[in-house]
């Protein structure tokens, strides 16, 4: 793989499977290329992507002005328009742009030439200030946005020799149903798998996740104690809160305005995959010839053994 080969894959139209196309654009960069920051390796870890465009109108995604152009690097904005200042403290974040419309590919967890694990988004951003020796996010930020993320520079993306390593696909970490009165559309996409890892077991935030996707797989608690990294009591509480709340709980809506605790979760992951199932029935018995499992991305609609990254 060039770096044409990338440049031109973060300009590809994603759909109309945008799953598949996440998905894929996801693996390639965090087995298929390294980050060179003031020259030195780093690999990607860690991803969640974020997409608002035709067929894909994800009302999470900032779908700021600055990412419109693919194959760029966009730091977090603390506002609208090209002249809004940079997001500080712990909001900071770094995005890679990508497609026709607003994408952006948000860098969560690297791995260092040390062999050390940053993880979290504005500790991301802190270490790529400090390993750049840039002084602010506006500086870093006025080195490397007017130009390619292939290009040479402060930062850089790069192909390299592939890792043999499981992407796993989880949902998201830290979002909510808070503003869902005025995002009506939040309940299709809080819990869809775009979230891509290759070292879940080192990661803890968004554990839970990890464990429910894990287990959408069908797999046993052991194995997915050992891939997640959750102890195995943990693992258990996790898989039965949500099984029980397949069986019966409340909708995805009834989550809205709440803080969502590790239970509460399990709990959504399991409304939205009842949700789901319930309108596949519904489709299937009008349309005997309908597919099912369909949703954002796939969505936690899909069928048990869809939880990873092709």
């Amino acid at each position: 793989m060039s770096p044409t080969d990338l440049a031109s894959a973060l300009a590809a139209e994603p759909g109309p499977d945008f799953g598949a196309h996440f998905g894929a654009l996801a693996r390639r960069l965090l087995v298929n290329t390294e980050l060179l920051v003031a020259g030195a390796s780093h690999r990607l870890v860690e991803v969640e992507v974020y997409y608002r465009g035709p067929g894909f109108a994800d009302p999470f995604a900032h779908a700021h002005e600055a990412q419109a152009v693919a194959g760029r690097w966009y730091f977090h904005r603390a506002g609208p328009g090209l002249d809004a200042g940079y997001r500080g403290g712990t909001y900071k974040g770094l995005d890679i742009t990508f497609g026709p419309a607003y994408g952006g590919i948000l860098i969560r967890t690297l791995r260092t030439p040390a062999g050390e694990l940053v993880s979290g988004c504005s500790l991301v951003v802190d270490h790529l200030l400090a390993r750049t020796g840039a002084d602010s996010v506006a500086s870093l930020a006025g080195q490397v946005e007017a130009h390619a993320v292939t290009e040479a520079g402060a930062l850089q993306l790069r192909p390299a020799a592939g890792l043999d390593a499981e992407v796993l696909a989880t949902a998201r970490v830290g979002l909510s149903l808070k503003r869902l009165a005025d995002h009506p559309t939040m309940v299709d996409f809080i819990v869809a798998p775009l979230r891509y890892l290759t070292e879940p077991a080192a990661i803890a935030k968004g554990r839970v996740h990890a464990v429910i996707a894990l287990h959408q797989q069908g797999l046993d608690a052991a194995t997915i104690a050992a891939r997640s990294g959750a102890r195995a009591h943990v693992v258990s509480r996790y898989v039965d809160a949500y099984e029980a709340a397949l069986a019966e709980g409340p909708a995805a809506e009834a989550y809205a305005g709440q803080s969502l605790s590790s239970a509460k979760l399990c709990q959504l992951h399991a409304a939205v995959s009842r949700a789901g199932r319930a309108r596949s029935t519904a489709r299937t018995s009008a349309d005997p010839s309908a597919k099912t499992g369909a949703g954002p991305a796939g969505s936690a609609r899909r069928p048990a053994g869809d939880g990873s990254a092709p």
